[in-house]
């Protein structure tokens, strides 16, 4: 129920969120899983104190629950408070090591503070726990990207292309990419990742 109430909040779901919350305390005022409930909704509602009463509310009842501890630091990276987040993730990962959710927090927290060694390495993690998700494969290639590893950026969004075919972003971020290659490598496609040639002459010829 807390990942679904998450799911309401990314939706913009307010009613329904705060619906779920009151029928989850309703049942049992003292489950974790109501507890992440109520802290969405304040959360949707940009009240990111009270949302983190309720998520530390939820890992005291539920020490174990990696997810309360993974909502903490999204509420710490929202307000940019970089340190708590830091610890709200790290927390998260010591009672779930296969939480990828976390690891991604914790990449994402470096990526933002200019880690860029870290944050790959934080992603590289998640992706490894999940490596079905195209979003954490694409985390990989911007950070690639902000190190102008653009081959390395590129393979990144040419797997995410493969695992989401209909994904705009990384549809966007691959070609973007080809284009930085394409000025560089003046469509040389044996300096490319394979299959990646007619791409960037494609896109030379569209902006060119």
């Amino acid at each position: 129920m807390e990942v679904y109430s998450t799911l309401l909040w990314h939706l913009r779901k307010d009613v329904d969120l705060s619906y779920l919350a009151h029928e989850l305390v309703e049942v049992d005022r003292l489950s974790p899983a109501a507890w992440c409930a109520i802290g969405n909704s304040f959360s949707l509602q940009k009240d990111h104190e009270q949302a983190l009463k309720c998520f530390k509310r939820a890992t005291q009842l539920d020490p174990k629950l990696a997810y309360a501890f993974t909502l903490q630091g999204h509420e710490h990276v929202s307000s940019e408070e970089y340190d708590k987040a830091l610890v709200a993730y790290r927390s998260a990962v010591s009672a779930d090591s296969r939480h990828y959710n976390a690891w991604y927090g914790l990449g994402k927290v470096y990526e933002k503070t200019g880690k860029y060694d870290l944050s790959e390495r934080h992603f590289k993690t998640a992706a490894q726990i999940n490596p079905t998700n195209s979003v954490l494969v694409c985390c990989i290639g911007m950070v690639l990207e902000k190190t102008k590893n653009y081959k390395g950026a590129l393979a990144q969004y040419d797997l995410a292309c493969r695992l989401a075919p209909r994904s705009a972003l990384s549809r966007f971020k691959k070609a973007r990419t080809l284009m930085s290659l394409g000025n560089n490598l003046v469509c040389d496609p044996l300096r490319l990742p394979l299959g990646c040639g007619a791409d960037v002459c494609g896109w030379i010829g569209c902006v060119g």
